[in-house]
């Protein structure tokens, strides 16, 4: 049975059966992709450099080569044999040649979940973050699994380094990259990731327009299948924590641009769903502190997109929208000073999300 870190290898055959010794290539078909294993561009980092070639040679590569080859590689009664007479393949195509010399591997040899961590936390520049969507294609192909707690860390980082734009680009392109949003902490994640670049800005000024288009972007791309959690009460595009940020994003547009006028009653509409929405999820009190801690980073954007919408004038004006957002805003605000307590009292030295949150919470 292959190794998990291998996962299913593609029978993409090649032009002839050869001995080894001699070299072989990838024949070229009309239904074979121009490049048959993604290729990186040099980063800022010559260790990030290593471990994508790692995982280009240990893993990719392995995984779409023919079956004969991968049993070459693996199979210990042929490691001598292969040492004596190297066998080289084109992975690549035949106007752009890319030569791969098989070698005796073990499973063992693939690179781990910690160094795939390690490479999240590795991207810095602009240059570094273009070979994501080329890794991410690799990882997918390959079968390789990217844990949940990864692809958060992923996400998070782009959203520090203002590269959540390069992230919607995978998610655009979710069936190569493996990049689905079914799971609500994902795309919760993601536009947490796009409306940090709006308060920055003080929520006034271009980058609102800016973030407000990536998170109706997002929004667009998670109405596809592939992001639509089969789950109805599960889906992300449902939930009150995720339709809060784009009602915090609309009204912070509608207030900075037209004055506080809902000029295309999208404030409005966003304020119904979310009441209508709103017993999808439960607003609890974590007993531990660091959940805590991240429960703020969902509940507070959430307070905020209600107190901004309630200052626009077309809810304000409709008394029955403006009652039910001021209860939940209300009711909201105690779990959130319960949230901080909790913080607070356990680990106030450690975390910035307290002051983060009063200083919202104060506007």
């Amino acid at each position: 049975m292959a190794h998990p870190r291998l996962g299913r290898a593609f029978a993409l055959g090649c032009s002839s059966q050869t001995t080894l010794g001699r070299y072989r290539a990838f024949s070229s078909t009309a239904s074979r992709p121009k490049a048959l294993v993604p290729k990186f561009t040099p980063t800022s980092s010559p260790e990030l450099d290593g471990l994508l070639q790692k995982f280009r040679n240990k893993l990719f590569i392995p995984a779409w080569l023919p079956y004969h080859d991968k049993r070459a590689m693996y199979k210990q009664s042929k490691a001598q044999e292969l040492l004596n007479n190297p066998v080289v393949v084109n992975v690549g195509t035949e106007d752009e040649v890319d030569n791969y010399t098989l070698r005796p591997m073990h499973i063992a040899d693939a690179p781990s979940n910690s160094e795939l961590a390690r490479v999240v936390r590795l991207l810095k520049t602009e240059e570094d973050w273009q070979n994501l969507i080329p890794f991410l294609t690799g990882l997918h192909s390959s079968k390789r699994i990217v844990t949940p707690h990864t692809t958060e860390m992923l996400i998070r980082r782009a959203g520090e380094l203002g590269m959540e734009a390069i992230v919607l680009q995978a998610i655009a392109q979710s069936r190569r990259t493996g990049l689905f949003m079914r799971n609500a902490d994902f795309p919760r994640a993601m536009l947490f990731a796009i409306r940090q670049k709006a308060e920055k800005a003080n929520f006034k000024g271009p980058d609102v327009h800016l973030a407000l288009g990536q998170a109706k972007e997002l929004v667009r791309l998670l109405n596809s299948p592939e992001h639509t959690n089969p789950v109805a009460e599960k889906d992300p595009k449902r939930l009150p924590s995720i339709i809060g940020m784009l009602l915090e994003l609309k009204a912070a547009y509608a207030m900075d641009t037209f004055g506080g006028r809902d000029e295309d009653q999208g404030v409005r509409s966003y304020a119904d769903k979310l009441i209508n929405t709103w017993p999808l999820e439960k607003f609890t009190v974590p007993s531990e502190w660091p959940t805590a801690n991240w429960r703020l980073r969902t509940y507070v954007p959430l307070w905020h997109g209600m107190h901004l919408a309630l200052q626009v004038e077309e809810v304000k004006a409709q008394q029955n929208l403006r009652q039910a957002l001021e209860r939940q805003r209300d009711e909201l605000a105690k779990v959130i000073e319960s949230c901080v307590q909790t913080v607070d009292q356990h680990r106030q030295d450690v975390t910035n999300t307290v002051t983060w949150t009063r200083s919202l919470l104060r506007t």
